[in-house]
């Protein structure tokens, strides 16, 4: 199990603890097997019948005294740190901000939003680091906004070890970021750390910043910033309030796939003559219409704007969320000729559109997490269906007549009986471990009459790195199909 490189140790596997008194929330212990020879070191939990060790190390990687840290324990005497917790925590957010640079972020002018660190993927498990805005810690930049570090902490060691996490975070990038600490309460209700009930949001819904902590010497404040700040992504700007709304603030996973977009709609309407990322320059030659649901903030479709799609059509069910879509439209200079965003279920609009004969030439579908536990699975796998079936339907509407460009002119060559592009998404971790994603879309184009062929499969963006000894870390999936008449 742990001896191949998994960083969690679960609390069924866990036969016994020997320490006298037992280890504290928090503190770090050796991992041995049935030889009780340690092989591992990490945070234990005795509160979480879950996350009982987060494995920071293996035996090899530099600990002290793993040997005599197990002879002590198992003597019931007290047992030194394996590790210097503060050294660890600063040596692994060096690597992951050096791992971002050499990703190319941040990018100043381009790309000012981005995870900074990400959980077991960098080594620290439960630790997410999102940096918005400012000079992302690159260094320099004078006049910029003030950029802000925003941390999601999902493990009760992060709460303990708060302290070390903060000045590492405010040393390694040059200490020019705000840093805003946030929890998920239902992880945190996991590890112990609140009680049942208590009032900091859900993973994935509204999230708060946590009380301040005294900060470390030299470091910021953990603060709570009031004011939204715009970030840049790829050259399209953002507002954001760190800490605030979904996640983090910000949903920097999907921008490989945004930009994907954007690119599809310059080589529909232009045939690709203006390349990988300019936008919106270049002669239209071609109509094309795209629909984004469930857009929240705009994301998805200000990138088709920005690529030169005719019209967009953003919708989405929160009110609050389509404020800030049309004042990200406005800072990028769209007017409501060109993107435009309305209130709706998204089920609900495909099925009005349908009606009025609404055809798009691309449809992007990114619903929130519709299966947070392997429990609801089923029911979120039948409202996927009904989603992705009802956007096929849109898309295999008949181009109109009066539109001046044959059918195979537009995007997806569908012939005459219509044909478009889908960009259908789940941020469900449960329905990408059970490998349920695809088999659904080809249940949805059943229903919907239509035949789809897989173009691009996708994750979340490079700088969420992942751990191949845990794949339960792989939570987003996106694919593009080409959809047809069957």
């Amino acid at each position: 199990m742990t001896t191949g490189g998994a960083p969690i140790i679960y609390g069924g596997a866990v036969d016994s603890v020997v320490a006298r008194p037992p280890p504290a929330r928090g503190a770090v212990v050796a991992v041995a097997g049935g030889d009780r020879r340690a092989f591992g070191w990490g945070f234990y939990n005795p509160d979480s019948p879950l996350f009982r060790v987060r494995v920071m190390s293996l035996a090899g990687q530099g600990q002290r005294g793993g040997r005599e840290q197990q002879e002590r324990q198992e003597e019931g005497e007290p047992s030194p740190s394996p590790f210097d917790v503060g050294a660890l925590v600063r040596r692994r957010v060096a690597a992951a901000v050096a791992l971002r640079r050499s990703l190319g972020l941040p990018r100043p002018g381009v790309t000012t939003a981005f995870r900074l660190v990400n959980s077991e993927g960098d080594g620290l498990s439960g630790l997410v680091v999102d940096a918005l805005g400012g000079g992302g810690g690159d260094g320099g930049g004078e006049g910029r906004e003030k950029g802000w570090l925003v941390v999601a902490s999902s493990a009760a060691w992060c709460e303990e070890h708060r302290a070390a996490i903060e000045e590492a975070l405010a040393s390694e990038t040059g200490r020019e970021m705000g840093i805003v600490w946030t929890r998920s309460a239902a992880m945190m209700r996991e590890e112990g750390v609140l009680e049942a009930g208590g009032e900091e949001a859900e993973e994935g819904g509204e999230t708060a910043a946590a009380p301040s902590a005294p900060p470390p010497p030299s470091a910021p404040p953990s603060d709570e910033p009031e004011n939204k700040t715009v970030v840049l992504e790829n050259g399209l700007r953002f507002l954001v309030t760190p800490g605030r709304g979904q996640k983090t603030g910000f949903y920097a996973d999907q921008r490989e796939s945004r930009l994907f977009v954007r690119q599809l709609v310059e080589a529909a309407t232009r045939g690709g003559e203006s390349g990988g990322g300019g936008g919106g320059d270049g002669e239209r030659t071609t109509p094309f219409r795209v629909l984004d649901l469930c857009s929240f903030h705009g994301g998805f479709a200000l990138s088709a704007a920005r690529g030169g799609a005719t019209e967009v059509v953003g919708v989405d069910s929160s009110a609050p969320a389509l404020e800030v879509a049309r004042e990200n439209a406005r800072l990028n200079g769209f007017g409501e000729e060109s993107v435009r965003f309305e209130r709706g279920d998204a089920g609900d609009f495909c099925a009005a559109a349908a009606k009025r004969g609404e055809r798009f030439d691309l449809v992007v579908l990114d619903p929130p997490k519709l299966a947070p536990t392997r429990a609801s699975l089923p029911a979120a796998l039948r409202r996927y269906q009904s989603l992705n079936a009802a956007a096929m339907r849109l898309l295999l509407l008949p181009p109109p007549a009066a539109s001046g460009s044959g059918p195979d002119a537009r995007s997806g060559g569908g012939g005459g009986g219509g044909g478009g592009l889908l960009m259908t998404c789940s941020c469900s971790g449960a329905v990408a471990a059970a490998g349920a994603f695809e088999p659904m879309l080809a249940a949805a184009a059943a229903r919907a009459g239509a035949r789809i062929s897989v173009l691009r499969v996708a994750g979340a963006a490079p700088c969420h790195a992942l751990d191949p000894a845990y794949p339960e870390g792989r939570y987003l999936t996106s694919v593009l199909l080409r959809v047809t008449r069957a």
